[in-house]
This record gives structure tokens, C-alpha cells and sequence, in this order.
């Protein structure tokens, strides 16, 4: 769930790196923390990427580098499969976090 109150989408920067791999971060948008509210658009994401472990295929992969000097986030995708699409979430905020 983004935006939940008990899980903001930066507290990855805390644990990501020590969770083993495979590992994948989906963001369900306007979910509550049990996903409830989001468990249709959510079902399908989970359910691909664990068929193509079930069949050991090879799923995409990108990995993301954040500049410490100006923010800019660089992503870069590996060369597995066709991107259909791709949607960035961003939101202005005057330079200070309320969170």
C-alpha cells in the first residue's frame, strides 16, 4: 500500500539492500496497509511474477542509482522483454517532507 501510514514509499532506503533477491517492490496507490482496498490491482502483479518463478523465467530487472547532489533518480532496465509501460509517481513538495 502507498501512502499508508505505516509505510511511506522512502522507508525503503532503511531495508531494501539487506533483503535478499529475488526481490520486487510493487506499489498499490491509494491502498490501506492490509491492501484490502487494493488487492485487485495488486493479485495480478503478484501473481506474474510468481508464475514466472514457479517456470523459472527470467523476469525483468532494473536497478536505480539516486544522485546525493541534485535527487535526480536514474533507472536503467536490463534487456529481457518489450516495456509496454512505464508510469512515474512524483509529487511537489516545497522542500520540505511532511511526513
Amino acid at each position: 500500500a502507498v501512502m499508508a501510514e505505516f509505510q511511506q514509499p522512502d522507508d525503503t532506503n532503511y531495508w531494501w539492500d539487506q533483503m535478499p533477491e529475488p526481490k520486487r517492490f510493487m506499489m498499490v496507490p491509494n491502498a490501506e496497509h492490509s491492501l484490502a482496498t487494493g488487492i485487485l490491482e495488486a493479485v495480478p502483479g503478484i501473481g506474474a511474477w510468481l508464475q514466472a518463478l514457479l517456470h523459472k523465467d527470467t523476469v525483468p530487472e532494473f536497478t536505480w542509482e539516486i544522485s546525493e547532489t541534485t535527487g535526480d533518480i536514474t533507472a536503467t532496465l536490463n534487456d529481457v522483454g518489450i516495456v509496454h509501460s512505464a508510469t512515474m509517481w512524483y509529487a511537489h513538495s516545497c522542500g520540505e517532507n511532511a511526513w
